[in-house]
């Protein structure tokens, strides 16, 4: 949600989740989960390229 309020401030499109993949049996949130995990130690690479399949 913060990354969407960013970019909307950016005047940028925010990410659009399908709602199938927010939910906790979904093989998508681990991979998420661990993207976010990565970008707190700077390694953005794995969360963007989430973004650029979600959107």
């Amino acid at each position: 949600m913060l990354a969407n309020i960013y970019l909307r401030q950016q005047g940028k499109m925010p990410i659009r989740w399908q709602k199938d993949l927010l939910t906790k049996e979904n093989p998508k949130r681990d991979e998420y989960i661990k993207a976010l995990k990565k970008a707190d130690q700077n390694d953005f690479e794995n969360l963007i390229n989430i973004h650029r399949v979600t959107y």
